[in-house]
Order: structure tokens, then sequence, then C-alpha cells
């Protein structure tokens, strides 16, 4: 049976130690903070009630009984929350979180209009633990040469319409070429078919081919985010987050926008090496 989006969202219940992380466009850890974020559930299951501390700050409490229009929960419990429209002069932005046996892992992506144009501002990696469970995963670096292989996958896309959920059959398969070029051919049982390749910074991959060029930023913890660096108008884009949960498991989950800005759909992918 398929669990309601508040089902869905309860699968978040706990609390999560951990911390909030900011960088830069160009993966710079800048601060860090410490955390805990308890989620509760009340009034027979009716309430939801979260807790926010960060650091010295005096704890942030909210209570909600439904969900807004710009969130949207997988069967799993990972989860999207952001803006439903991009507009160049105005500020953007998304959450998206994924939740495994781990912990979650969540990040915060922020665009700032300036002089009329959308340009990625800064970011928050949020690594969270529940007390239970260790947290190894939390301070282990990566290079994007790690995920070299062939990656085989399911998705599952959601849509806020509340549009019935579609999955697909993915390979993604990355390999270096030289000394610094990392490609990218991801197939679905669909008959889709992308390629493209990126140039290796440090802890960048910069993609400059086609309308909307983008980045994928190497962070702690095996997360990764992938955005535009600038935000093309009328051009569709997607935010995703990435979880190198170990040697040979990852999640990936992407928020889509269309060529007008809206939001038009959230996929989580569950891929094996």
């Amino acid at each position: 049976m398929t669990l309601s989006q508040w089902q869905r969202l309860a699968k978040n219940v706990g609390v999560w130690q951990g911390s909030f992380t900011r960088f830069s466009p160009t993966a710079e850890l800048q601060s860090d903070l410490p955390s805990q974020v308890t989620l509760t559930l009340t009034d027979a299951d009716r309430q939801m009630e979260q807790t926010v501390k960060k650091g010295d700050s005096p704890p942030q409490v909210w209570s909600y009984r439904t969900l807004g229009r710009g969130v949207l929960f997988c069967e799993n419990g990972a989860f999207s929350n952001g803006s439903l429209q991009w507009s160049p002069t105005g500020s953007f932005g998304a959450e998206l979180g994924l939740i495994t046996e781990l912990g979650r892992l969540r990040v915060a992506i922020v665009y700032e209009s300036v002089e009329g144009r959308s340009q990625l501002g800064y970011g928050v990696l949020i690594r969270e633990t529940n007390a239970a469970q260790p947290g190894d995963w939390i301070s282990r670096t990566w290079q994007p040469e790690t995920l070299v292989g062939t990656w085989n996958g399911t998705a599952e896309t959601l849509f806020p319409d509340y549009r019935p959920e579609q999955t697909a059959v993915t390979r993604l398969t990355l390999e270096t070429s030289g000394a610094d070029r990392l490609r990218q051919r991801l197939e679905t049982d669909s008959g889709l078919v992308l390629e493209s390749t990126g140039r290796i910074s440090d802890r960048l991959v910069l993609f400059n081919e086609g309308a909307q060029p983008n980045q994928v930023m190497v962070l702690p913890g095996g997360a990764s985010v992938t955005c535009p660096r600038h935000i093309t108008p009328g051009q569709p884009f997607g935010l995703e987050v990435g979880w190198l949960i170990d040697e040979n498991r990852r999640q990936r989950l992407i928020r889509r926008y269309d060529a007008s800005g809206g939001w038009s759909s959230l996929t989580l992918v569950r891929e094996s090496r």
C-alpha cells in the first residue's frame, strides 16, 4: 500500500544530532555549527513538532498539521522543500534530504539575485545521525574519481500536482578521460540517453556543455551537490544532492524545474555499483 505524504514524513521522526556546515559556490567549507533536530508526532500522530537547536542559539520550535505546496516526501522518507517558482530577480532555493540506516544527509542550496542575474550564493550541508547509530561516515572525504564505474539503479519520480508516481530503471556510467576529465552516460529503460563530459578541478567537476552549464561539488561525508553556478532564463535545470553511502551504494535526489522556472518533479535514484 502506498504511504501518504504524512506517513512518509513520519519516517523522519527522531532525535538527529549533527552539524550545519556552510560552503561556498566552489565547495569551500566556511563555518560549522553543532546541531540537534528533534521531530516528534503528537495529538494521535496528527501534529508534527520540530525543534532545531544550532550552536549556542536558543532552540526554534515549529508545529504543523499539514504540508506546504513546496514539499514532497518519497516512500523511504527522503524529501525536498523549496521554491515553487524561480525568478531571476528574487531569492530562490531548496532543501534536499536523504535518509538511510546511517542517518540523514541534507543540503540547502541558495541562489541570490545579483544585477538581475541568479547566481549560486552558498549552500548548507547538514550531516545527522541518530544517537543510537555510529557516525563515522560524517567526516569521510572522497574525490570525484571515487565514483568511476557503472551504477545500476531505480528512479522514483513524484510530481507537485500529485499525478501518479513514475518508476524507471537507470544505468549511469562514469569514467575518467585523460588527467582531468570525467565522462558520464545515463541510460533509462524508456530509451533516454544523456552524455556529457566535465573537467575535474580539485573538488569540483565543471560541465560547461549545453545551454545550462552545471557543476558538481564534492563535500565531506560522501555528499555531492550538482547545480548550475548561474541559472539561465528559459532553460530547464535541476538541483541534485548525492550521497555515497558506502563504496558501492549511492542515492541521488533531484528537484527539477521546467523552462518557465516552475517546479516540475522530484526524483529519488537508488543505485549500486
